[in-house]
C-alpha cells in the first residue's frame, strides 16, 4: 500500500511560537517546524453531504462548494498541519484534523453605546474574544479607552517664559497657569438605510443613531480625537512681567555644523497583547515595509502585513487560537479584505514618515533617560503613544501655542521645526529652549530604526566590488558637512545661560558617515541592542539588564495628548 504522508497520530506540538511570512506563504513554528501554505495539485469539487445522488442540484443547499474560506499549512517532512477555517465571522483553528478553538470579535449587548462609555471614562474596551473547542472564553484582545474630549487642570510653573500675545512681544514670571483643551471627535455615521443614505458618511455630530440594528449609540463626539481643535494650552493666568528681558549677550562667529541627509523609513511594526484573567499571556506583532523613494523592483503593500508573529508564555490551546489572529489579519479567507483589517493595535511604531509628538513632560523626560549619546533609545520608552524603543532620534521641533482657535496661534512662545539632532548634548539643549518659550510646549520628533539585519554590499564595508554593481543609497547614519555664518546667544537676563544658535547662512563641505560618540562608562554599552522584533529562532522576552529598565515618569499629567 503506498504511503500516505500522514503520521499514525497527531504531534505533540505546542504552538507556543509561530512566525508567518505573509507573501511566502510559509510558517515557522516554535523555532523549528517549516509549514507552508498547501493547495492540492488537483481539485474536484464536491456537494453538501445531505445530497447523495450525483446529477443536477436537487436544492440551493446542495450547491457545489470550495475551500474558498480555508487555508491549509502542511509541513511537508512530517505531514503535520495546520488548518484555519473561516465560518461567517469565526475563524477555526484545526490541528491534524482536531478542533483547538476558535476566534471572532467581542460581542456585547449595545455594543456601540458601551464602548462610547468605556472611551470616554478611558477604560479597556475587547476587541477580540478567543474560545476554547467547547466554547469557553478564555483570552480577549482589549484596546485602552480614549479619555474625554475635554480636559482643563491648572499648573504652578514658577519660572521665566517668552512669547507675544497677537503679535506684542512679552517676558513674564509664570506663577500659575491653566490648560483648557479641546479634542473633539467626529465619527461618521455608516447604516442608515437606503431611505436616509445621504445620512451615511456624515458626521454624527452627537445624535443617536444605529436604533434599526437593536445597537443605539449617541453622544460619540464626546470621546476624545485624535487632533486639538482650539484651546488654551499651559495660558499665564498668574504671572508678573519682566522688563529687562532684552538684555542679552550674543556672539557671531564661524561653526562647523552637520546635516542628516534626508531619510526614508521602510518599516513600521504594530504589537497587541493577548489576556487571560488580566494577566498577559502572550504577544502578537504585525511588520509592515514600506517602499524606496525611487523606482524599485517590488512593490510593497504599506497596509498589509509583511511579517507576523506571535509568542505565547504558556503551553495549551492559547497559542494554537492565537495564531489564527496572524492569519486573520494578513488574508482575506473568502472575503475582500482581511476579517480583522479593522483591529485596533494600541502599541504602535513611529509610521514610515518616522514622526512622533507629544505635549508630556514626563515622556520627554523619559526619553532623555533612555537615550545614549549617540540618541539610541536604549530603554523601553514610549513617546507620544509611539513605541519607539530601539529606534534613533534624528531630529527635534517644538511647538509653543499657548491658545489656538483651529490652525490659528492667537498667543504664543518661540516655535521650531524639526532640526536635525544627532547627539543627546543636542537634544537637551533643544529642550531647554522649548520649555523657553511656554509651560506645556508640544514637542516634533523624528526617529528611524537602524538595520538589525544583515546589510547590503556596498563599497564603504567592501573594496573590492565590481565597478558595475553601483551604490544606490545608504542605510542610515550618514550626514552632510557644513561650514556655517552662526549667531550664538550665550546669556539672557536674568539667569538663562542656555546656548542658542542661530545660522545666518551656511555651505556644503562634504559628507560623511556619522561619527559616533564612545562610551565612558562601559556598564552602559552605547551599542547595546534591544529585542524587539520577532524572528524566527529569538525569543521576545529577555532578561534586562538594570541599565534596561524602562524610565518611570516624574510628574503627573492629567491627560495623554493623541498625536498632531
Amino acid at each position: 500500500m503506498p504511503d500516505s504522508g500522514f503520521d499514525d497520530g497527531p504531534k505533540q506540538l505546542q504552538m507556543k511560537r509561530a512566525h508567518l511570512n505573509v507573501n511566502g506563504l510559509d510558517m515557522t513554528v516554535d523555532g523549528g517546524a517549516q509549514y507552508t501554505y498547501k493547495l492540492p495539485f488537483a481539485i474536484q469539487m464536491r456537494k453538501q453531504p445531505c445530497c447523495t445522488r450525483m446529477g443536477p442540484i436537487c436544492c440551493p443547499c446542495c450547491s457545489w462548494t470550495g475551500p474558498q474560506d480555508v487555508m491549509d499549512f502542511v509541513d511537508q517532512s512530517s505531514g503535520d498541519q495546520v488548518r484555519y477555517h473561516r465560518l461567517n465571522k469565526k475563524v477555526h483553528v484545526f490541528h491534524n484534523g482536531q478542533h483547538k478553538g476558535y476566534i471572532k470579535g467581542s460581542w456585547q449587548f449595545c455594543r456601540s453605546c458601551r464602548t462610547c462609555v468605556h472611551d470616554v471614562l478611558k477604560m479597556p474596551s475587547p476587541q477580540l474574544s478567543m474560545f476554547d473547542t467547547g466554547g469557553k472564553k478564555f483570552a480577549e484582545v482589549t484596546r485602552p479607552g480614549k479619555g474625554f474630549c475635554l480636559q482643563c487642570y491648572p499648573e504652578f510653573p514658577m519660572r521665566c517664559i517668552s512669547g507675544d500675545v497677537y503679535g506684542m512681544p512679552i517676558e513674564i514670571f509664570t506663577c500659575c497657569s491653566c490648560t483648557l483643551e479641546s479634542w473633539p471627535f467626529f465619527p461618521k455615521a455608516k447604516t442608515w438605510p437606503d431611505e436616509c443614505g445621504f445620512l451615511n458618511g456624515l458626521p454624527t455630530c452627537g445624535y443617536p443613531h444605529n436604533c434599526l440594528f437593536c445597537d443605539p449609540v449617541c453622544c460619540e463626539c464626546l470621546a476624545k480625537g485624535p487632533k486639538l481643535k482650539c484651546g488654551l494650552s499651559g495660558f499665564p493666568v498668574l504671572c508678573i512681567g519682566n522688563p529687562c528681558s532684552c538684555i542679552a549677550i550674543f556672539c557671531p562667529c564661524p561653526t562647523c555644523t552637520t546635516k542628516e541627509l534626508p531619510i526614508t523609513n521602510t518599516f513600521k511594526y504594530e504589537t497587541l497583547e493577548v489576556t487571560s484573567d488580566g494577566q498577559v499571556a502572550g504577544t502578537v506583532q504585525f511588520q509592515f515595509r514600506g517602499n524606496s523613494p525611487f523606482q524599485s523592483g517590488y512593490t510593497h503593500d504599506k497596509e498589509k502585513p509583511f511579517f507576523a508573529a506571535m509568542e505565547i508564555a504558556k503551553d495549551g490551546v492559547t497559542g494554537w487560537v492565537s495564531s489564527a489572529i496572524l492569519v486573520a489579519r494578513s488574508y482575506g479567507l473568502g472575503l475582500p479584505a482581511p476579517i480583522l483589517a479593522g483591529l485596533v493595535v494600541p502599541n504602535k511604531s513611529p509610521s514610515f514618515d518616522g514622526e512622533v509628538s507629544t505635549s508630556l513632560s514626563a515622556e520627554v523626560d523619559a526619553l532623555m533617560e533612555a537615550l545614549d549619546d549617540d540618541n539610541r533609545v536604549i530603554k523601553k520608552c514610549t513617546v507620544g503613544k509611539r513605541n519607539v524603543t530601539g529606534y534613533t532620534l534624528i531630529a527635534v521641533g517644538y511647538d509653543n501655542a499657548w491658545a489656538r482657535v483651529g490652525g490659528i496661534m492667537c498667543a504664543g512662545g518661540k516655535r521650531s521645526k524639526r532640526k536635525d539632532c544627532t547627539n543627546k548634548e543636542k537634544f537637551a539643549n533643544a529642550v531647554k529652549l522649548a520649555r523657553e518659550g511656554g509651560i506645556r510646549p508640544i514637542f516634533l520628533f523624528r526617529f528611524y530604526l537602524e538595520d538589525p539585519e544583515k546589510e547590503i554590499i556596498h563599497r564603504n564595508a567592501l573594496k573590492d566590488v565590481d565597478k558595475r554593481f553601483y551604490d544606490f543609497f545608504h542605510t542610515g547614519g550618514y550626514e552632510q558637512r557644513r561650514l556655517a555664518c552662526t549667531c550664538i546667544r550665550v546669556y539672557k537676563f536674568p539667569f538663562n545661560f542656555t546656548v542658542e544658535k542661530k545660522h545666518l547662512c551656511s555651505i556644503c563641505c562634504g559628507s560623511r558617515v556619522r561619527k559616533r560618540v564612545i562610551p565612558v562608562d562601559a556598564v552602559k554599552p552605547s551599542s547595546a541592542p534591544l529585542q524587539l522584533l520577532m524572528t524566527p529562532g529569538k525569543k521576545m522576552v529577555q532578561p534586562m539588564q538594570a541599565w534596561e529598565q524602562p524610565a518611570q515618569p516624574t510628574t503627573n499629567e492629567c491627560e495623554e495628548v493623541a498625536e498632531g
